[in-house]
């Protein structure tokens, strides 16, 4: 495990190789991070040339002159000063030597901290384990925790997991927030490099939320081994349309959790693959264990339609209405518009007409709204309320770009500029074999 270490006024973030006082914060390149952190280490005995050169340029040959210039601009960024230096010392022809006072950082467990605050760490992880409601409450105790034991890395991890469930729900400070709960994370990392945990939910953040994916990407890798990491490098890899890895992330995550079998997430990746037979296929095969759960109803629906199965279809989300509790009125409503004017006809009374908006699974409004109007035939609506659900920061738009259900989209100029805001990839050669709404129109004899 990579050590953290304090040397003089300044922390050592190995996750970012930054250094750290107070709010400034200076960005430092690989070598001199790298050197930095071998001083440190053999602090305060001196270290030679030739051990710099052996650790750091490992394989290379260099000349002096490349050490000469990552000494100086590592002084340059730590503000010291060669002739009456207080970080780094030069010896004549031996060596550098690392004079600051430096100490390594420990990780941190339950058992580091005094009985009182071992109790309000435990307190504030049960509080938020039992609803929102308890949020605020835990997220007092974490601060005092960290008050009292700044080094205490999973405190950071917890409040900023905490932070990241309420993100969504107060979406005007989307900005202020996510900046906080990317540094509590990255100070978590910085005092134990160890914290999976905070690899994972920085996966998340960058992902779902600053919409870098490369960072993304780069965290769900490193957090292998936490609980549903490999569940959610899957729906990652998804939206980047690498479905061979998402295929080899969710067979890791079933290997994980058994039970998740009867779950309908490998026939969902083959439908976003526009597979339809392989979906059917694998969707069946979970039958006999989830034919009373609502998403595996979901998921068949959204498979047949994709087949152009429309009856087959239509009888799926009949079910699902009945299913969520609209009353007879309105099922019979809609089994007439189905009757008379097919599938597009029960969905374009769902994006118009419906005034309850229940969820049966494809989101809630204006995200659900905009799926119905695409089944409907209507562009305009459906590009409308993809627009409004960007405006409310709603994630599940990580997915417009790899879902077969926006595919009627993808030459509308506003819909590949939503893609672009999201720094999603826009889908070129996707095989064009999925429903096309206006077959929707065909009428059940």
């Amino acid at each position: 495990m990579v050590q953290s270490w304090i040397v003089g006024k300044w922390q050592l973030d190995n996750a970012s190789n930054n250094i750290v006082s107070g709010s400034q914060s200076i960005h430092l390149e690989q070598k001199q991070f790298q050197l930095l952190q071998l001083l440190a280490e053999h602090a305060p005995e001196p270290v030679s040339k030739q051990e710099i050169f052996a650790q750091i340029w490992r394989d290379r040959v260099v000349s002096d002159d490349a050490l000469y210039v990552t000494i100086n601009a590592l002084r340059t960024s730590l503000g010291d000063d060669k002739k009456s230096p207080s970080y780094i010392k030069t010896l004549s022809g031996k060596g550098y030597q690392l004079i600051a006072k430096t100490y390594k950082l420990e990780p941190h467990n339950e058992d580091h901290l005094d009985e009182e605050l071992r109790d309000k760490y435990q307190r504030a992880r049960f509080l938020i384990s039992q609803g929102a409601s308890n949020h605020q409450q835990g997220i007092d105790l974490l601060h005092e925790v960290i008050c009292h034991q700044p080094h205490f890395a999973p405190a950071y991890v917890q409040l900023a997991d905490t932070m990241l469930l309420n993100l969504f729900t107060e979406s005007a400070e989307l900005t202020l927030e996510k900046k906080r709960i990317e540094k509590l994370l990255l100070r978590a990392l910085a005092l134990d490099s160890n914290q999976k945990a905070a690899h994972l939910l920085l996966g998340n953040l960058y992902f779902l939320v600053f919409k870098d994916h490369s960072k993304a990407r780069f965290h769900f890798q490193q957090a292998e081994s936490v609980p549903y990491s490999h569940y959610s490098f899957a729906q990652f890899l998804l939206t980047q349309f690498d479905f061979k890895g998402a295929y080899i992330a969710l067979q890791k995550h079933l290997q994980c959790y058994p039970t998740e079998y009867s779950k309908e997430c490998v026939a969902w990746l083959y439908c976003m693959q526009q597979d339809y037979e392989k979906s059917h296929h694998e969707i069946e095969k979970i039958r006999e264990f989830a034919e009373e759960n609502m998403y595996y109803h979901v998921s068949l629906q959204a498979i047949y339609e994709q087949r152009q199965e429309y009856d087959k279809s239509f009888k799926e989300l009949y079910w699902l209405l009945e299913h969520v509790g609209y009353n007879e009125d309105q099922l019979k409503t809609v089994k007439e518009r189905f009757q008379s004017e097919g599938l597009q006809g029960a969905y374009r009374w769902l994006a118009t007409e419906d005034q309850q908006q229940i969820s049966i699974g494809q989101y809630a409004p204006p995200l659900s709204t905009a799926r119905y109007a695409v089944s409907a035939n209507d562009i305009s609506l459906a590009l409308d309320c993809l627009e409004q659900a960007e405006l409310q920061y709603r994630p599940e738009l990580l997915w417009l770009g790899v879902d077969p259900k926006y595919i009627p989209l993808h030459k509308e100029e506003r819909y590949q500029a939503i893609l672009k805001r999201l720094n999603l990839p826009i889908p070129h050669n996707l095989k064009k074999t999925s429903a096309n709404p206006k077959d929707l129109l065909s009428i059940t004899p």
